[in-house]
């Protein structure tokens, strides 16, 4: 099965041995060093276009979304946890004001590299094959997608298609593996290893209800996250996502014309978040 038939099929797909780890490893410092800096536009930063901008890297996205063409926005970011059992865990799916329609393939996709082993230790993703088919019950918005949910039912839409259970998977990834889902496709971040069961997945709820001295921890957790969108792809969902980051983030642009050329090298359309003026 290709990379494009294995993403279509489960919704994500792990690439390994992508970057040299120890080259990661020597960068960790620096990642640390922007992380959470959610109002800078982390490929301006030369180490990290370096790794990202290359033939490599690109053309498997490209692969992916089965286009010649990408646009990129700005959803990017470095994140950090000194501690990986504070943040609230949960299955969740990134996808933004969309319509349920699953007969239509979603056309943006999150990939995802992180600077620590998820084998022996806790700080990795857990994930639902397949998912990107089917609803997402979570606790995000909830109120909303109630009502989304009882509509859909009641209007018997033939493509809208959810699960009551499903279960979800715990890749075991090495630094160096490459992560990308589809931003349908439910997950959970900051996944959990216990100290009397290393290959034991659990669901994110009862994993914060369990004691914290029975999990691994996972000193500064470093995550580097970014999205791409299928360009020659022309419905409502890539305009309403972009939106949707828009309204959201504040950027501060340090050369927007050297950004804009670097990716249009790799014909990768460039859109700016709104920017931050203070």
């Amino acid at each position: 099965m290709n990379l494009r038939d294995q993403y279509i099929k489960d919704g994500y797909i792990i690439l390994r041995n992508f970057f040299e780890k120890e080259k990661l490893v020597s960068l960790k410092e620096e990642f640390l060093k922007i992380g959470n800096n959610f109002e800078k536009e982390i490929l301006e930063y030369e180490f990290v276009k370096n790794l990202y901008l290359n033939d490599k890297f690109v053309n498997v996205i490209k692969i992916l979304l089965n286009t010649d063409k990408l646009v990129y926005f700005s959803d990017s970011s470095v994140v950090k946890h000194n501690n990986v059992f504070s943040p609230s865990n949960g299955y969740h799916n990134d996808s933004r004001s969309e319509d349920y329609n699953f007969s239509n393939e979603y056309p943006l996709l999150r990939v995802a590299t992180y600077l620590q082993e998820s084998i022996n230790i806790s700080g990795g993703i857990k994930i639902k094959p397949g998912s990107q088919n089917y609803f997402c019950f979570t606790l995000r918005d909830f109120k909303q997608r109630s009502k989304i949910f009882i509509k859909k039912i009641l209007s018997r839409d033939k493509n809208f298609n959810f699960k009551l259970l499903s279960n979800g998977v715990q890749p075991k990834m090495e630094v160096g593996d490459l992560i990308i889902w589809n931003l349908r496709t439910h997950h959970s971040g900051t996944s959990i290893r216990y100290k009397f069961h290393k290959n034991l997945s659990l669901h994110p709820i009862i994993e914060k209800i369990l004691p914290n001295f029975l999990k691994i921890p996972c000193n500064d957790r470093v995550a580097i996250f970014m999205v791409f969108g299928n360009k020659n792809f022309n419905n409502h969902y890539l305009d309403n996502y972009i939106k949707n980051i828009q309204n959201k983030r504040r950027i501060k642009y340090e050369n927007l014309e050297r950004l804009k050329s670097n990716l249009l090298k790799y014909n990768i359309q460039f859109i700016p978040s709104r920017i931050n003026d203070t």
